[in-house]
Formats: structure tokens, sequence, C-alpha cells
């Protein structure tokens, strides 16, 4: 996949908290199929089972993310190593995680989380969340 493919077009949310009504897997996947029947160029998916539903289905790129809540941090995209793992193990082709200036689980920055991602999947494609440009 290359970058360009995304560069003009609109990544879609597909997502749902528990307390949704729309929170299933299997909807969060037709929500992806929407999504690309619609025009859109890539969609945006938190956790493992509603990615490997939408991957089912699509065939645009797909963002993943997984929203993980770590008690005494405030970071919850994709924060820590083992989260990129399970993303990078569903297909998608690429991962967003939170660069923010925010101390990661572990004791991690963002510069040292990048790094290791970096050696750990070479291959795999990364998209920043961020607070701001000067903050990062």
């Amino acid at each position: 996949m290359k970058i360009k493919e995304l560069k003009k077009g609109l990544i879609v949310s597909c997502q749902a908290t528990a307390e949704e009504p729309m929170r299933d897997s299997a909807i969060i996947g037709r929500f992806a199929l929407a999504a690309e029947i619609g025009g859109a160029v890539g969609v945006r998916v938190n956790g493992v089972a509603d990615i490997l539903a939408a991957k089912q289905l699509i065939t645009i790129p797909l963002l993943g993310i997984i929203k993980h809540d770590y008690p005494g941090y405030f970071c919850y995209i994709t924060p820590t190593l083992r989260d990129v793992e399970s993303v990078y193990h569903t297909g998608a082709e690429l991962v967003a995680v939170d660069a923010t200036s925010l101390p990661k689980p572990g004791g991690l920055d963002a510069e040292t989380l990048i790094k290791e991602i970096k050696k750990n999947f070479p291959d795999l494609l990364l998209m920043s969340d961020i607070s701001t440009l000067r903050k990062g």
C-alpha cells in the first residue's frame, strides 16, 4: 500500500463504545463496508475483533487502533508495543499510536515507543495521534 492512496481522500472512523447501541463487531464491519461503498479511501477501526470483522468485508486500507486504558496513564490510543503487536497481527495496513508527550505505560516516551515499533515491525506503517505540533 502506498501512502499517496490515502492523501486526498476520506478515512472514516468506524467505532462504537460499549455503551452504544451499535456495539457489535459485525455491525462495525458493515460500517466499514458502507464507508468503502460511499467512497472512503480507508477506515479507522478500534479493537482486534472489530478490525478482523472489517477486514473480511473491505478492500480499502484499514488503520487499526486499540483504545486501552492503563491505570495511571492518560494516553490510550495503541500506547504499548503489545497493543501494536495485537493490531499488527490482524493484518491492518496501518497502526495509529499515541505520539503525544504523555508518558506511556512501561515508562516509554513516544520516541522510544516508535523506535521499538520500527525495530520489531519494520514494514508497519504508522500514524501518530498528537495533541499539537509543538507538543507532539
